[in-house]
């Protein structure tokens, strides 16, 4: 069922991150200041029906104990049927983390996982294993959390295959539970350890259609799997304009990311067309200089007229 409630995002900027990954700088993505809990207090309490709560920006659960009850009491201070949902580095869950989120309506926990590749998290610095990540997955699911899976694509050291793969071992400790998928491109941001590597020439991020090809693989192997995906691409702010410094970085990169799956789906469906597709995702096709006409004919080797010459249009 479609959630409808307002969410409420407080941005924690880098609070509670016990090391500096190779590509992080959430005060440059968010350009928020930290939040105030007596200022959340006077808004929610200021609310007439349901919101959910969404802790984004630092790894909430790794915060002291105190500062995490402190907010996630805010949701007694809700309308009824308010929830939370926050974003935690995978070392901070743990037994007692559990017992101490279970007192509240927590509706998905968001996992930065970025990857399962164990080359790419200790060439991005994360700090954890792949094993670790999908032990933390399962003591969630155990626990009849929702997970949510923070990955990322055009990483060090990382590849389209390796990102196959991922989902491949998010399936053996998923199996049949609902879970989904937020799906951010690598950018070099200013004062980054990245930037210093791509100033050196040891780091190439991926150019804007990379990225909108990469993730669209991604998102339509992910939805024939029975993932749910929350999201492609940041959330543009000025902050995140002003600090990038390469790297796909499209405010529309969604929107492209999904027209490449779209072509994908429509050429495993039928290899040579035709291809029926309803009216309502016929933008996602012809958007942005037709680039899922342009993936389209690409797949399946025809020209682009012959792509838009097969192509029926349904209500």
């Amino acid at each position: 069922m479609l959630d409808l409630r307002k969410k409420l995002f407080f941005f924690f900027s880098m609070a509670g991150c016990k090391r500096r990954c190779v590509y992080c700088d959430q005060n440059a993505i968010t350009g928020s200041p930290a939040p105030d809990i007596n200022e959340a207090l006077e808004l929610v309490g200021s609310l007439s029906s349901p919101v959910e709560l969404c802790f984004f920006g630092g790894s909430f659960t790794c915060l002291p104990e105190h500062v995490q009850i402190q907010w996630l009491e805010l949701v007694n201070s809700c309308p009824k049927g308010s929830t939370v949902r926050f974003s935690t580095h995978p070392q901070c869950i743990t037994d007692k983390t559990i017992s101490v989120i279970s007192k509240y309506p927590v509706s998905v926990v968001e996992l930065g996982v970025s990857s399962l590749d164990d080359n790419v998290l200790k060439l991005a610095n994360r700090g954890y294993t792949c094993n670790e990540v999908l032990n933390v997955i399962s003591l969630l699911f155990n626990n009849s959390f929702e997970v949510c899976a923070q990955m990322m694509i055009g990483l060090p050291g990382q590849t389209l295959n390796s990102s196959f793969h991922d989902l491949s071992l998010l399936d053996t400790v998923r199996k049949v539970r609902k879970m989904s998928l937020r799906i951010y491109p690598c950018l070099v941001l200013k004062g980054t350890y990245l930037e210093e590597l791509f100033k050196a020439g040891e780091f190439i991020p991926l150019e804007i259609e990379q990225a909108a090809e990469q993730a669209g693989e991604l998102i339509h192997s992910a939805l024939l799997r029975g993932y749910e995906i929350c999201r492609i691409g940041l959330q543009e702010t000025k902050s995140l304009s002003r600090s990038v410094v390469a790297g796909p970085h499209h405010p529309a990169l969604g929107e492209m990311a999904f027209s490449c799956a779209l072509a994908r789906k429509l050429y495993m469906d039928s290899k040579d067309g035709e291809w029926v597709i309803q009216r309502r995702y016929i933008s996602q096709m012809t958007g942005h200089d037709k680039l899922g006409i342009k993936k389209l004919s690409s797949l399946s080797g025809l020209q682009i007229e012959d792509v838009m010459a097969r192509l029926r249009i349904k209500d």
